[in-house]
């Protein structure tokens, strides 16, 4: 995953806890991701539909951080940037046998 020279804005989609941002910013660390910064849609657009956050908040220099494997692999195949985290694993690469959303 390339970053901007500022760092990349971090999209975080209703799904994902304080714990998981958290350890993504560890993640982030060990793989020297730089950040700008963090994007709330809970605070900012609550209940923002997935398409809408595809078209008007993700850009070449956001990636998505979200627990819904469906969105993160709609996101990935749209040429986005995206990561998806659980309680166990962080990954930015489309997960198999999950199927996008429509």
């Amino acid at each position: 995953m390339h970053t901007t020279r500022a760092g990349l804005r971090i999209v975080v989609d209703e799904s994902v806890s304080d714990r998981q941002v958290a350890r993504f910013s560890q993640f982030a660390d060990r793989k020297k991701i730089a950040i700008a910064d963090y994007y709330h849609i809970k605070k900012h657009h609550p209940g923002m539909p997935d398409e809408q956050i595809m078209r008007h908040l993700l850009n070449p220099a956001t990636v998505l951080l979200t627990t819904d494997r469906p969105f993160h692999n709609t996101a990935l195949t749209r040429k986005l940037r995206s990561c998806c985290v659980d309680d166990a694993e962080i990954t930015y690469v489309p997960l198999p046998g999950i199927l996008c959303n429509s």
